[in-house]
């Protein structure tokens, strides 16, 4: 297989994760009004004025609210409350390790892995923002910048086969980040099939544990030329969906030996 059919596969896998985070933080439009309509035919009350509590604390007036996509847009979803944010993994030699994920990934001599400088192209942003996040965590500014607040935190791939994984976070927003991991996965499929994915959800609701977590696995397949299978763990954390992308074609190594290289952290 060239390079420039895997390359076009790790872009392939970027669109998959796109649509995925897409569907499961949109709400059509109609539904939406639909809810509006229902809650004005419920009350139809005057509003109640405003009244302060003067024995209201000072920590319940500094209590944050959660953050909605009609907030404002100048960091209305800054760091707050015990969110805590999600820290990327770093690379030694061939071994991928995430403290914050509790895994690491080792891959085999032939494999290459993106550096900084390829990872934000892939994501259409500067590399000196993502050399730039410190151990704290990725900033949402960060997710504010990216596309449809996905990260893509580390890519790996056979460049002779097609064969890839990647280390992906996507943040939630109110109120998508109240729903589970089967529920993000059953939401995310029919955006994958109106892309010509073929969604197989039979899996979607058995953990599997890797790491320290349970992970739910959205499984997909598409004819592109070769058949490309996607195999996505999905894990949600504080308002953060993580997830692996393990990638395979029919030449490539297996799903099998790709789940191989997936370690937890000792």
């Amino acid at each position: 297989m060239t390079k420039k059919i895997s390359v076009l596969l790790l872009a392939i896998v970027m669109l998959f994760a796109m649509l995925t985070a897409c569907d499961s933080n949109t709400t059509p439009d109609n539904d939406r009004d639909a809810g509006r309509d229902s809650d004005a035919d419920v009350t139809q009350e005057s509003p109640t004025p405003e009244v302060e509590d003067p024995n209201l604390s000072a920590t319940q007036e500094n209590t944050p609210t959660p953050h909605t996509d009609d907030d404002d847009d100048d960091g209305a979803d800054a760091d707050v409350g015990d969110v805590e944010l999600p820290r990327r993994g770093a690379w030694s030699e061939k071994v991928y390790t995430n403290q914050y994920m509790g895994i690491k990934i080792t891959i085999p001599d032939d494999w290459e892995v993106a550096d900084d400088y390829d990872i934000a192209a892939m994501m259409g942003i500067e590399t000196s923002v993502v050399s730039g996040i410190d151990d704290d965590g990725i900033p949402n500014s960060v997710f504010d910048t990216v596309t449809a607040s996905t990260f893509h935190d580390a890519m790996t791939s056979n460049p002779n086969t097609g064969a890839s994984i990647q280390v992906i976070f996507e943040r939630l927003t109110f109120p998508y980040n109240r729903i589970s991991a089967s529920e993000y996965i059953t939401q995310a499929a029919p955006a994958l099939t109106a892309m010509g994915f073929t969604v197989d959800l039979s899996e979607s609701e058995v953990p599997v544990k890797i790491g320290n977590d349970d992970w739910y696995l959205l499984k997909a397949e598409a004819d592109i030329g070769v058949v490309i299978y996607i195999h996505q763990f999905i894990s949600i954390h504080d308002s953060f969906v993580r997830s692996l992308a393990l990638t395979t074609v029919e030449t490539s190594e297996s799903f099998d030996e790709l789940f191989a290289m997936i370690s937890a952290l000792s």
